[in-house]
């Protein structure tokens, strides 16, 4: 599935499934990090491939420590998120959560 790297084990993607199935059975949302996302895209895709196929909720975050750094990588991000069957993103807003579907932020 993608690129080898000698550093990753090779169950890495059984273990990122492992991961979103555990994350799906208590209702977390796992994150795609905006700096994540322009350094390691394909680990970030095989993330979110395991979050579709696992139903995972997701979410975006930008890691910015600085203010031109927000949203970096954002339109990147709905790309893979969308490549990878990913349909919903959620946020929070004042501890609540809220869903959105991808197909109404284009």
């Amino acid at each position: 599935m993608g690129l080898r790297n000698p550093h990753l084990p090779s169950t890495f993607d059984q273990e990122l499934e492992q991961l979103a199935d555990v994350a799906s059975s208590c209702n977390v949302a796992l994150e795609i990090n905006g700096k994540d996302m322009l350094a390691y895209p394909h680990l970030v895709y095989r993330l979110a491939q395991a979050c579709a196929k696992r139903h995972t909720p997701m979410s975006v975050g930008s890691d910015a420590h600085y203010p031109d750094k927000v949203a970096q990588a954002h339109r990147e991000t709905e790309q893979l998120l969308r490549q990878s069957g990913i349909r919903r993103v959620r946020i929070w807003k004042q501890r609540e959560v809220e869903e959105y579907s991808l197909y109404f932020l284009s």
